[in-house]
């Protein structure tokens, strides 16, 4: 199955040059769900197109760096030719009811899609911890309803998120932290989910990551 993936911007430390890069975790990732990725260049000049013409099954867009909230807002970590590509991505996804999954930044780009807003720094004016896992509360849903209100551990590495009161009308929680952060997201029309955590940096892929992503993996089928 052919997927399309997303890319971070990454810079060298002893020259200038930026390149769109994916950690090897998701390659072991992508080899324990046989899925076979198209990797998706951020300066593609027509990533609708670009997506239009691959025999794909399904988009994940995945972690890394901040997304910009509005044309004025410029965090250092954020790339606008990153959002700009993606954005595009999950407006022909969306159009073309394409499966999208998204992990990290994934989960705050759908939202921001959709007309939600992010929080940045949740770690300084919340309790939130970063690079550390945490308790999460999934909610009754649809996704993995036979694990409706059970607490789980999953890893954290965001500063950035979306309060509860900032999810998008048009989208719906499957998870939260601490009543306060969205952990899981899910389109109830469109076939989109994303997590928070992320996937691909377990040394084993846990029980939970398999039943959402086997989830999203038969919606591609």
């Amino acid at each position: 199955m052919l997927i399309a993936v997303s890319m971070r911007v990454t810079e060298n430390n002893t020259y200038v040059e930026q390149r769109d890069s994916l950690s090897h975790d998701w390659a072991q990732l992508f080899n324990a769900i046989s899925v076979t990725p198209i990797l998706i260049p951020n300066l593609i000049e027509d990533p609708t197109k670009y997506l239009k013409d691959l025999p794909i099954s399904g988009l994940i867009l995945t972690g890394g760096e901040s997304v910009i909230e509005n044309d004025t807002s410029t965090p250092i970590t954020a790339y606008k030719k990153r959002d700009d590509t993606e954005l595009n991505l999950l407006s022909y996804a969306s159009e073309n009811k394409i499966p999208v999954l998204g992990t990290c930044r994934g989960l705050q780009l759908i939202n921001r899609f959709f007309n939600g807003k992010n929080s940045s720094r949740i770690n300084q004016t919340h309790s939130h911890k970063v690079a550390c896992n945490h308790d999460i509360t999934i909610l009754t849903n649809s996704i993995i309803p036979d694990m409706s209100k059970q607490i789980i551990s999953v890893n954290s590495y965001h500063e950035d998120g979306v309060l509860i009161e900032e999810i998008s009308s048009e989208l719906r929680a499957f998870a939260t932290w601490n009543n306060e952060t969205v952990e899981g997201i899910y389109h109830p029309e469109l076939p989109i989910l994303a997590i928070q955590w992320h996937p691909e940096r377990n040394p084993e892929i846990t029980s939970l990551d398999e039943k959402i992503i086997n989830h999203w993996v038969e919606l591609c089928n």
